[in-house]
């Protein structure tokens, strides 16, 4: 399950935005929103060097993900039938 997660996270367009940790300059004020940022690269970090003795320990970095997506950016919004996020501003 988890080589399969791993893969749909790296491998399919949609989840791209999240392959690597937000930088201070794409994003300044995401530290102060986001107080325990994760990204595909680090979650992989984590998987490579043992991190995770559980699948419960490695889900919840997972959820991390989207979870932190969610109070950075704006909800969901159609745009040519595709589901996009909107910056804050």
């Amino acid at each position: 399950m988890w080589l399969v997660l791993e893969c749909r996270l790296l491998y399919e367009k949609r989840f791209s935005i999240f392959h690597y940790p937000v930088m201070a300059d794409e994003a300044p004020d995401y530290r102060d929103i986001v107080h325990n940022p994760m990204d595909v690269a680090t979650l992989l970090e984590n998987v490579d060097q043992g991190h995770y003795l559980t699948r419960a320990a490695f889900l919840q970095d997972v959820e991390l993900i989207p979870a932190n997506a969610k109070v950075s950016i704006l909800p969901f919004k159609h745009v040519g039938g595709f589901r996009c996020f909107g910056p804050i501003h």
